[in-house]
């Protein structure tokens, strides 16, 4: 992706190239929500997971989504 990016670059250099715009919003995420609100968050997320009449009632509820637990994002992270 990087090496496409340098490419489009290289040949047109008015043109504006930025990464991945899903995982940028994943970061910003990250980084403006406080750890007491995620703790929160997945202990409603894990709730309805592991509870299989909760879990069934939200897939069969027409246009509801599954709940799904944050996962690290390893792209673009400066440690």
């Amino acid at each position: 992706m990087d090496k496409m990016r340098g490419g489009l670059k290289e040949d047109d250099s008015s043109l504006v190239v930025y990464g991945c715009s899903v995982h940028i919003f994943n970061l910003l995420g990250q980084d403006i929500t406080s750890s007491s609100i995620m703790k929160d968050v997945m202990e409603i997320q894990k709730y309805f997971r592991n509870h299989h009449k909760l879990n069934t009632w939200l897939i069969e509820c027409p246009d509801t989504v599954k709940p799904r637990l944050p996962i690290e994002t390893r792209w673009y992270r400066v440690n």
